[in-house]
């Protein structure tokens, strides 16, 4: 059986570039859909692919591909490991491995993430793979119809990844192709944008591969363009006229099923740490509606400011009440000095508090201190504020001693002053 192919690949009229990356050779089919900021999209696809192709080159068994994935998502990770503007960097892969037994051919098909596998079959295209999507387990699980999952803005988080973590499963596939069958591996960038009836028609439009995958391509960006769109078209030959219709033949792991898949295991999910499988999908939330989601984010930046203010407010408060906490000065109760806890004057709400009083009186000090002392004296400790009065007891003492003469002039000094 001859086979010919065809590839084609577009930007799209909203991404800044292409994080694709597609590989053919007649033997080894891939395509790659990267994401991670600045340039970390293209850097895992291409080094997935790279690497894939390198260990497929010679894979002719569902074990050997399986390899080969392994080995790719080991690149990529550790590339992005070994690099801080390249962490958490990843990668879809869906890949086609063509060989031949037996005088007949046989693909082998692997995916991992969104971009998907079709093949059409006597003018009836399937879906080879399965989404390893959050929407798609929604639908496995029968949480959400497909028509829900085409509008839901969690459609595009993804289950399983190359190259975000150290290993990854893939989902194997295996077919027997007819004569006049047709495979098509792409990114979303083409099934977010034509729906499966409109991929079929372009398939079955009689181009050559080539052409196909470019109209394919074409035809995603015109309907909008919100991706990357890439695909590769394997065309297994014309039909042969007058051979009577033969059943597809589509395995998982070499099971084969006629005109139909065998559903894979069920997918590990990772929900807030807990390991998830199958029967207990129901336990992951439904996607919300784009409303919905507007205003959850509403609410969430109301309380996240609210949050954020109450933070400087307590912060403030907390220092200011550190600061009045920490403050003393040297005043007068009743004509006493004492001691006061605050500052002079009080500080916002935080009015000064009377922590002690002397024996020792306003009038007993020479006049020049009244001012200072009705208006509170700072000092940066209790310890301080003692010490300053026991030095201006030490001074009335000092005058108290130098005798009458020089008491009464003092005396008379201070009363004239008054």
């Amino acid at each position: 059986m001859e086979i010919t192919w065809g590839q084609a690949s577009d930007i799209g009229r909203v991404r800044k570039s292409n994080q694709d990356f597609l590989f053919a050779d007649g033997h080894v089919f891939v395509v790659a859909d990267g994401m991670g900021g600045a340039n970390g999209g293209e850097v895992a696809s291409r080094l997935a692919v790279e690497g894939f192709v390198s260990r497929a080159a010679s894979a002719n068994d569902v074990q050997a591909l399986k390899s080969a994935v392994s080995g790719a998502n080991e690149d990529v990770f550790r590339e992005g490991q070994a690099h801080a503007e390249l962490a958490g960097m990843g990668t879809t892969l869906v890949a086609a491995v063509v060989t031949e037994e037996a005088d007949a051919l046989r693909v082998l098909v692997v995916n991992v993430g969104d971009s998907r596998g079709y093949v059409l079959h006597e003018a009836d295209l399937t879906q080879i793979t399965e989404d390893h999507s959050w929407v798609g387990e929604l639908i496995r699980a029968g949480k959400l119809s497909r028509q829900e999952a085409e509008v839901s803005a969690s459609r595009h988080v993804l289950t399983r990844v190359v190259g975000v973590a150290g290993d990854v499963e893939p989902d194997l596939w295996e077919l027997r192709p007819n004569p006049g069958d047709k495979i098509l591996l792409c990114s979303d960038g083409i099934t977010n944008e034509l729906a499966d009836p409109e991929i079929g028609s372009v398939l079955m439009s009689g181009a050559d591969a080539k052409s196909t995958a470019e109209a394919l391509v074409h035809r995603a960006v015109e309907a909008g363009g919100l991706d990357n769109a890439s695909a590769v078209v394997i065309d297994f030959g014309p039909a042969q006229a007058g051979a009577p219709p033969m059943p597809l033949s589509m395995a998982r792991t070499g099971v084969p099923v006629p005109r139909t898949m065998v559903p894979p295991a069920p997918v590990m999910m990772t929900v807030q740490s807990a390991p998830m499988r199958g029967p207990d999908l129901h336990q992951i939330p439904q996607p919300l509606a784009r409303s919905s989601f507007t205003k959850a984010g509403t609410v969430l930046r109301v309380v996240g400011f609210l949050a954020a203010l109450a933070f400087v407010v307590g912060i403030g408060v907390y220092g200011i009440t550190n600061y009045v906490r920490g403050s003393y000065f040297v005043g007068v109760s009743n004509n006493q000095v004492a001691i006061y806890q605050g500052r002079p004057g009080g500080l916002l709400w935080f009015s000064p508090h009377l922590v002690t009083v002397k024996s020792l009186r306003l009038s007993d000090l020479p006049s020049a201190y009244w001012g200072e002392l009705r208006s509170g004296v700072a000092e940066p400790s209790f310890a301080a504020a003692t010490k300053y009065i026991s030095n201006l007891e030490s001074q009335v003492k000092q005058f108290s001693q130098s005798g009458s003469g020089t008491t009464s002039s003092t005396t008379t000094t201070t009363t004239g002053a008054g």
